[in-house]
């Protein structure tokens, strides 16, 4: 009997500690990025009603809407990592990210200004970036791991952002590749 109410008495304090350490492992559970998939030479086109433009992405590619409202392009590697996060993961290092968003245009400044001053830092080169579509200012940071685009979309209001990043070296090919396969929607 005196056994019996140890044990009961005991039960929820070894519950309890079980369960607390679970929540903390799962919580110290690091996310690593690994590229284990490589990237599909076949793209599909994906619309983005919201900004009024479609984009080609690698078939094995993902979107996903930010709490921000922007979109993420998301590799599947970082996919898994983002799904890690959501389970209560550490966020690794050492990922790629393409970010696109829709920004206000600020008739006080200058394209130029605005797409510095919406970059965040001050660059290490400013270039002015034009294709059939597009037109506007790519931002280079000083390190080359982060590249920032703000320009006009032919048919748009707002401007288009486009942040691309690693904690990796970048060259330019990187935006002005995904540059190349954003049109308006109502374009072919």
């Amino acid at each position: 009997m005196k056994t019996r109410a140890l044990f009961l008495l005991l039960l929820p304090t070894t519950l309890s500690s079980i369960l607390i350490s679970s929540v903390k492992a799962q919580f110290y559970s690091r996310c690593n990025y690994e590229i284990t998939e490589r990237r599909s030479s076949s793209f599909r086109e994906v619309v983005l009603e919201r900004f009024g433009i479609k984009v080609d992405i690698p078939e094995n590619y993902r979107t996903m809407l930010r709490q921000d409202g922007s979109v993420e392009i998301l590799h599947p590697d970082v996919f898994k990592v983002v799904q890690c996060v959501a389970r209560g993961g550490i966020g690794g290092s050492g990922s790629y990210r393409e970010i696109l968003s829709m920004v206000n245009r600020n008739s006080s400044l200058s394209l130029r200004q605005q797409a510095i001053q919406s970059a965040g830092y001050r660059g290490s080169h400013v270039m002015e970036y034009k294709n059939s579509h597009l037109s506007g200012h790519i931002i280079v940071s000083d390190g080359g791991y982060t590249y920032h685009f703000l320009g006009n979309v032919t048919g748009q209001n707002k401007l288009l952002k486009v942040d691309i990043g690693c904690d990796c070296t970048l060259d330019v090919e990187a935006i002005t590749s995904l540059l190349s396969r954003i049109r308006p929607l109502n374009t072919l």
